[in-house]
């Protein structure tokens, strides 16, 4: 199957922060979160896996007590109800692909 872009659907937006839902099925959702320099998704917790590939810029990532710095091209994994947090402290803005994995396939 192929799957092209249709509109854009936002599907978080706070003070610096915006993710757009990329891609949804019964298994997976993409989402495309962009943190504008300075900016800090705060620490929280999700009851599935989610897996984060770095697009653009770097920045700190927060996997429980583990935090260390992720750069352009690196991957992070974090498993189901893992506390989490992104912050940018970075000099441009840092894009990540959420890939949430819905259900188990």
């Amino acid at each position: 199957m192929i799957q092209t872009e249709k509109a854009p659907t936002v599907v978080l937006e706070l003070d610096g922060i915006k993710g757009i839902q990329k891609y949804l099925s019964q298994s997976v959702e993409i989402i495309e979160l962009t943190l504008r320099k300075g900016a800090t998704l705060k620490r929280h917790a999700l009851p599935i896996k989610v897996v984060f590939y770095v697009l653009q810029g770097s920045g700190v990532v927060s996997v429980d007590d583990l935090e260390r710095r992720a750069e352009c091209g690196e991957i992070v994994e974090c498993p189901a109800n893992a506390m989490r947090l992104w912050k940018n402290n970075g000099s441009e803005k840092l894009k990540i692909l959420a890939i949430k994995q819905l259900k188990e396939v």
